[in-house]
C-alpha cells in the first residue's frame, strides 16, 4: 500500500497487521484497499470502436445487456410492466412507503444494495468486465423470481373469472418457452461459456466487436489452440496471446512470437516470411491494438480468418 492515495487508510491497515489478534482484519483491509486501488487506477481496454484507460459510464450497462439472455431480459420487461401497472392503480405517499418497506424489508434491503453497487461500478474507473457486477447477480435473480411467481399466483387465484383461464395457460407456456430458451443457450455455447454473448450482440462470436478482455478472452484457449495445431500438422505459427499461460509449454518450437505493428500488411509478412505462414491473434490484443493504427494489426481486418478457436484466438493463414 505504499501507492495508496488515502495515507490515513493505509496506514491504519498497517497497524492493524503487527497485532496477531487484528492482523486477519488487516488482511481484509489490504485486499480492500488494493481493489479500491485498482478501480480509481482504470486499465487499458476496447469498447464499441475506443480504447482507453478511462472509463465509460455506459460501459457495465451495455455490457450487462448484450451478455445476459434475451429470455432474460423478457423477464425483466415482464416484470417491469407489471410494476408499473400496478403503481399507476395507488396513489402513494411517504407513509406507504415507510409501510412498504417495513412490510417488504428483505426486498428493499436487495434493492438498495443493488442501486449502490451499480452506481459504484458506474462510476469506477475500470471496465475491464462484467465479472465486476457479479455482487448483484444472486440478488436480481431472486427479485425477478420473487415477482414472477406472484405473477403466476395472482393468475391461478383470478382463473375462475371468464377469460383468464386463456391467459393463465398462455402465461404458463411463454414461461416454459422462456425457461427452454434459457436451457438452449447454455448447451448451445458449451464448452465456450466465457464467450457468450446474446443475439443482439451476434452471439458468441460477434461479441469481440463490442469488448474484450475477460468478458470474451481471458487467454482460455490456449491449450484448444495447440491441438487445433497438432491436427493440421503446423510447423509454426506467431501468436500474439492474452493471457497467464506460458505459450511455449504448449507449442514448444512451432511458436514464434508476434506483436502488433510487426507486419504492416500480408505483402510485408510474406516478404519476411517467403514460404508463407499462419499468424494467431487474441481477441483481446487484436481489438486493442485499435488505439493505434500505425502499430496494430488493422489490415488483418482486409482477410478473414480461416478458423476461430472458442470465439477468441483468430487464427489466418498467408
Amino acid at each position: 500500500l505504499s501507492s495508496f492515495g488515502r495515507r490515513s487508510l493505509a496506514d491504519s491497515v498497517t497497524y492493524l497487521s503487527g497485532n496477531p489478534i487484528t492482523r486477519g482484519l488487516a488482511q481484509y483491509g489490504l485486499g480492500l484497499l488494493m481493489v479500491v486501488q485498482r478501480a480509481s487506477g482504470g486499465n487499458t481496454t476496447y469498447f464499441l470502436g475506443e480504447v482507453s484507460i478511462t472509463a465509460w459510464q455506459k460501459y457495465f450497462p451495455i455490457v450487462y445487456a448484450l451478455k445476459e439472455p434475451l429470455a432474460w431480459w423478457i423477464l425483466v420487461i415482464t416484470v417491469l410492466l407489471s410494476l408499473t401497472l400496478k403503481l399507476k392503480k395507488f396513489d402513494f405517499h411517504l407513509r406507504d412507503a415507510e409501510k412498504w418497506v417495513k412490510n417488504n424489508f428483505v426486498a428493499f434491503a436487495m434493492l438498495l444494495w443493488i442501486a449502490i453497487y451499480w452506481i459504484t461500478s458506474i462510476k469506477s474507473n475500470l471496465n475491464i468486465g462484467v465479472r465486476h457486477l457479479l455482487p448483484v447477480y444472486s440478488f436480481t435473480i431472486i427479485l425477478i423470481s420473487g415477482q414472477i411467481a406472484n405473477l403466476h399466483e395472482n393468475l391461478k387465484l383470478k382463473i375462475q373469472n371468464s377469460g383468464l383461464k386463456l391467459k393463465y395457460l398462455t402465461f404458463n407456456f411463454l414461461f416454459f418457452i422462456l425457461i427452454f430458451s434459457y436451457v438452449f443457450e447454455n448447451l448451445r455455447v458449451w464448452p465456450y461459456y466465457l464467450t457468450y454473448f446474446n443475439q443482439i450482440a451476434g452471439g458468441p462470436s460477434g461479441g469481440y466487436r463490442y469488448v474484450v478482455d475477460s468478458n470474451l478472452d481471458w487467454g482460455q484457449d490456449l491449450k484448444r489452440l495447440s491441438k487445433w495445431i497438432d491436427r493440421k500438422k503446423i510447423e509454426t505459427i506467431h501468436l500474439d496471446y492474452f493471457g497467464w499461460s506460458d505459450p511455449a509449454y504448449y507449442l514448444g518450437s512451432k511458436l514464434t512470437y508476434l506483436h502488433a505493428g510487426q507486419y504492416k500488411s500480408a505483402e510485408d509478412f510474406l516478404r519476411q516470411n517467403p514460404n508463407g505462414g499462419y499468424l494467431a491473434v487474441s481477441a483481446t490484443f487484436f481489438m486493442g491494438s485499435k488505439e493505434n493504427i500505425a502499430a496494430s494489426y488493422a489490415w488483418l481486418d482486409n482477410y478473414k480468418p480461416i478458423t476461430t478457436i472458442g470465439n477468441s484466438i483468430f487464427v489466418w493463414k498467408f
